[in-house]
């Protein structure tokens, strides 16, 4: 394993572990940009390590939301997803 790939690895334990404290049977939902899908698919890993029945996954894109801001009609400022 590279070094790289042990910083992730140690990280996302950690993040898991001892930030989330997460247990067996909770669910866990990441939001992230999307340039960490190497530490989101680790803390994946993990969560399912850890007895999570389901992990889901949200990424940010700065590029779609600057986009958004370019050319959406101004009435979709008052919307949110669901």
């Amino acid at each position: 394993m590279e070094l790289y790939e042990h910083y992730l690895d140690s990280l996302a334990k950690v993040a898991v572990h001892v930030g989330l404290g997460l247990q067996e049977g909770q669910e866990l939902l990441i939001t992230a940009p999307i340039e960490a899908v190497p530490l989101v698919r680790k803390i994946t890993e993990y969560a399912y390590k850890a007895g999570s029945p389901l992990v889901s996954v949200l990424y940010d894109d700065e590029a779609a939301h600057l986009l958004r801001f370019q050319h959406a009609p101004e009435a979709s400022f008052d919307k949110a997803p669901q």
